[in-house]
């Protein structure tokens, strides 16, 4: 470059010569550049690794002197020895290094210990030195053929009392608890040892050399906690736990006051169980009357194993750390002391322990329990009533502890309501823990709270700070589910006792979006095989809430990523009104809920509209049989398309009759009716007549899958028609048929059931616990299945356990699980399959089970004959007057209003093909009932069109023929023969 005159350039674009040749040599500028940067680059690169070399051969050269040093010292210790003890020591710390000099260490403390007390004065650093570089990383390394004798009896005599805290900070207590793992490597230890053997116990005193000093003690104390708390296997966790942990627990105990105060901001590792489980062994041994009790019972929390660490731990350990946190002194100590002080301990070991939170269930019974938690929770700094209005703490402690505690109070708020008895929830024999004011103010914030719940949990993805809210959602999912559990239990009470006022579910003030998009995003679903359910792949947060058992579908993957679009699409406000309706339904008032539901059917029959109607031909003599070959799923693959039936009389020539509607309907209660008879088997009843599956019935039909499936497909239509059936139906079986979610069932449906189980059962519930354990009851039933009995275990392995006062509340709710759902699994999968293949499950999982009666049966009262006259259309014929046909008519209505409530039934039945009047009345009924008075037919029966409700009335001369007429019509069970 410094041959090119360019200094005196002109600015003139004529270029020379010489420039000329300048750039065809460099071929551009790009280039020029691009080559000078990258020789400035290695010219740094190059200065770089010229100083690294620099400081690597200075760090080599380095270590290979001090690595000469110290051989030249080990040659000079070697050959220096009767050189004084003090040199020998300064030497040796130098040098050591276990693999080779481990037994110059051993010779040099031997050596020492038979010196005298004068010649053995080593100066406190020098010795500090020697166990910081030599001792302890001997006893850390040794294995179980060495011996440590001497070092130890060396570091015991040379140490003076003030000393041994500088030890401790320096390691002590990590060798001396590796000593003490390595010298009982060859123990098999199965429960605590209370005594320890001669070799180990030697080590477990010089373990409690730092700690034998009062003033040490508290000093020394968060270094062994520290040691304690150090990643080990389980089979170390296991030897320290039940070897060392019983001994040391019991010498700490002994100055409750120290080791509480030394506890304070110690750090703790979430994947070590020794610290928590010496604090529980010292709280078990505290004097109850100590003052130190509730500063223990506090340091609890901050050193609780991580809840996934302590379920995956499986030893012997984990069984004594359950019994100790199931023992009567946790609900002593809750019961006695400061409900404000022990919440965080309360939420802690709770969340950790299933046993734990068992065991609390026994504190439902004090009075003052309940009430003092959930006022704590109302209370600042937690103040439920913040998210009540949809406002979550940002404070991460506060945030986690409400998020606890909540979750705590729902889970015991749900057994109270569980394990209390009817009567004391009744306006007149209120008895429970809350005034019934305070009850009806829980459940009014709780039923706020998981409105609020269901906004967090389904964010609106255009706010900013969308991981943050992710991480909330994640976060109160486990409080979501327990905040519903407990609504639902309170709702299911509240629905059959009705000791809250009858707008309190739906009296929340929230805008709720009720369209058929919030509650069906799917596409048109295909026919369904026997027992395959049809319904959109939905968003995560929504599969947690929709039944898993819907997620199979016939349909292809490019169908299946439309109906996630479409999902994806709704707005925040909607997912969240879907949310509402699958899990806290009872929030919308049942009347908008069944307009709901009439919208998705008419919308779901709409698509089937232009299917050809299938063809049914039943004898009446064989209705159940017919209707189960001709609707089976070979011959009728879809129930939504309109059925077309046609009966033969028992002489088996076709009636006459044309079914617009009416025979179908009548041909429905009919076949449902015989299905579901007693007599068949299929069914069985309860005390009160309410019908459920007969869980025998496996034993009688070979082919009851096909006869649940069935019979479920018929109910399924008659929802699907609106056709109310003549069947009580047990709300037990409801529940469980429209709900494939394993809920627990109220020990109150076993009065129906068996009223003798029922009653010892709430005699268990109240008994002494010393009598339970002379019942000697197990977890386990024995089953009659015709005649042979049989034991079946309610829980793995429950023959094994035996049922006590902890425990009994379990053993309860599991026997009646057992026997009003568990045993009717099977047939409850096949009635729930028929159901799906009608009517999408999910449209029923709204209703609750008093409400699903209602869909399927209708009101149990009375027929209502004023509310007939007030909706009946009376057809005048010609040539009468309207006077005269309304006083014949007042006689016909004075006459039905006569009758008893079985043949009101079942004049409702020959006019209309069902014997109960709508959800609603008959304002309802669609056509609406019709009376045609037909003059001159004194010799005819009043007959019926059921395809339009409309009644076929002869005028009679008076009022005796009419009823005897009518009685005689309705009475006699006749085909759709007469016109």
């Amino acid at each position: 470059m410094s041959g090119f005159d360019l200094f005196d350039f002109n600015g003139s674009v004529k270029r020379n010569r010489q420039q000329e040749a300048m750039l065809t040599t460099l071929d551009s500028r790009t280039a020029f550049l691009e080559r000078m940067e990258a020789e400035r680059r290695a010219r740094a690169d190059g200065g770089k690794k010229m100083a690294a070399a620099g400081v690597i051969q200075t760090m080599w050269r380095g270590v290979n002197e001090r690595k000469k040093a110290r051989m030249e010292q080990r040659t000079i210790f070697d050959e220096s020895i009767n050189d004084t003890l003090e040199n020998q020591i300064r030497r040796l710390a130098y040098f050591y290094e276990n693999s080779v000099d481990a037994e110059r260490l051993t010779i040099v403390c031997s050596s020492a210990l038979r010196l005298d007390a004068k010649s053995l004065s080593i100066p406190l650093v020098l010795r500090t030195l020697l166990a910081k570089r030599a001792i302890f990383p001997f006893l850390i390394s040794i294995d179980s053929s060495m011996n440590v004798t001497s070092v130890l009896r060396f570091l015991q005599v040379t140490t003076k009392e003030s000393e041994w805290v500088k030890l401790a900070e320096l390691g002590f207590f990590d060798a001396l608890l590796l000593v003490f793992l390595t010298r009982s490597s060859t123990m098999e230890v199965e429960r605590e040892e209370k005594v320890l053997p001669p070799h180990i116990n030697s080590i477990y005193q010089m373990l409690l050399l730092p700690l034998s000093n009062p003033s040490s003690r508290i000093l020394s104390i968060p270094y062994l906690i520290s040691s304690l708390s150090r990643p080990m296997d389980t089979s170390s966790l296991t030897r320290l736990g039940l070897l060392l942990l019983p001994s040391l627990s019991s010498f700490l105990s002994s100055d409750l006051p120290s080791f509480t105060s030394s506890l304070s901001h110690l750090n703790h590792d979430p994947h070590s169980l020794l610290p928590f489980s010496l604090l529980l062994s010292i709280l078990h041994l505290s004097p109850p009357s100590s003052p130190s009790l509730l500063p223990l019972l506090q340091s609890l929390p901050s050193f609780s194993p991580s809840p996934s660490f302590y379920s995956s731990f499986s030893s012997p350990l984990k069984s004594i750390l359950e019994s100790s946190l199931s023992s009567p002194l946790f609900i002593s100590l809750y019961s006695s002391l400061p409900m404000q002080s022990i919440v965080p301990c309360l939420i802690s070991l709770s969340s950790l322990s299933p046993s734990h939170s068992k065991s609390l269930s026994l504190l439902i019974s004090h009075h003052s329990f309940l009430p003092s938690l959930f006022s704590v929770l109302c209370s600042p700094p937690l103040s439920l009533s913040s998210l009540s209005s949809g406002v979550l703490s940002s404070d991460g402690p506060i945030r986690s502890a409400l998020i606890g505690g909540l979750s705590l109070f729902c889970r015991l708020l749900k057994s109270l309501l569980l394990f209390t008895d009817d009567t004391k929830l009744s306006r007149s024999h209120w008895n429970l823990c809350f005034s019934f004011k305070e009850i009806k103010n829980v459940l009014s914030m709780l039923r706020d709270v998981v409105l609020s719940l269901i906004s967090i949990v389904n964010p609106d993805e255009r706010l900013t700070g969308m991981e943050e809210r992710r991480k909330t959602a994640e976060e109160c999912q486990v409080l979501f589910d327990e905040v519903v559990s407990v609504l639902q239990c309170a709702h299911t009470k509240d629905e059959r006792l009705e000791f809250l006022p009858s707008d309190f579910w739906s009296d929340h003030k929230k805008e709720i979006s009720l369209t058929r998009k919030t509650l069906s995003s799917r596409t048109d679903r295909r026919g369904r095989r026997q027992g395959g359910h049809g319904g959109p792949s939905l968003q995560p947060f929504l599969q947690h809430l929709i039944d898993e058992a819907q997620s199979g579908s016939d349909s292809d993957s490019e169908e299946e990523m439309e109906r996630e679009r479409k999902v994806a699409r709704m707005s925040a406000h909607e997912k969240r009104s879907l949310t509402i309706m699958r899990v806290v339904p009872f929030v919308v008032p049942f009347r908008h809920r069944v307009n709901m539901l009439k919208e998705l059917i008419m919308e779901d029959k709409d698509k089937h509209s232009g299917k050809a109607m299938i063809d049914v031909s039943v004898r009446r003599t064989h209705l159940y049989e017919d209707a189960l070959s001709d609707l089976s799923q070979k011959n009728a693959s879809s129930l939504r398309v309109p059925l077309r039936v046609s009966m033969k009389n028992w002489a088996g020539m076709s009636e006459a009759g044309i079914d617009g509607g009416g025979i179908f309907r009548e041909f429905l209660t009919e076949v449902v009716k015989e299905g579901l008879d007693i007599n068949r088997g299929l069914f069985t009843h309860t005390n009160d007549h309410l019908l459920y599956p007969n869980p025998l019935a496996p034993l009688i039909f070979p082919d009851y899958r096909d006869h649940y499936f069935f019979l479920g497909r018929l109910l399924g239509k008659a929802l699907y028609e609106s056709q109310l059936l003549d069947v009580r139906l047990a709300p037990f079986f409801l529940s469980a048929l429209f709900t494939n979610d394993k809920r627990d069932v109220d020990i109150v449906q076993m009065r129906c059931v068996d009223p003798i189980i029922y009653n010892n059962l709430l005699e268990l519930r109240e008994m002494d616990p010393a009598k339970i354990e002379s019942l000697d009851l197990d977890f386990s039933v024995i089953v009659d299945e015709l005649g042979r009995t049989m034991r079946v275990d309610l829980i793995p392995n429950g023959s094994t356990i035996r049922v006590d006062g902890s425990n009994r509340n379990e053993y309860i709710q599991k026997f009646v699980n057992f026997f009003l759902h568990d045993r009717l699994s099977p047939m409850l999968e096949c009635l729930r399959n028929g159901v799906s293949d009608v009517v999408d499950s999910r449209w029923l999982a709204i209703f609750s089970s008093r409400e699903l009666a209602l869909l399927v049966c209708g009101e149990e009262g009375d027929i209502d004959v004023e509310d007939l006259v007030r909706h009946a259309h009376v057809h005048v014929p010609r040539g009468m007057q309207q006077d005269e046909v309304d006083r014949y008519m007042g006689m016909f209505w004075s006459i039905l209003d006569s009758f008893s409530s079985s043949d009101r039934r079942s004049f409702v039945k020959f006019v209309t093909g069902c014997p109960r009047p709508p959800l609603g009345g008959f304002a309802l009924l669609v056509p609406k009932m019709g009376i045609q008075v037909v003059p001159k037919a004194e010799d005819r029966l009043p007959t019926a069109a059921t395809c339009m409700n409309l009644l076929k009335l002869p005028l009679y001369p008076d009022g005796k023929i009419l009823e005897e007429k009518l009685r005689y019509a309705i009475n006699a069970g006749a085909g759709f023969e007469l016109s």
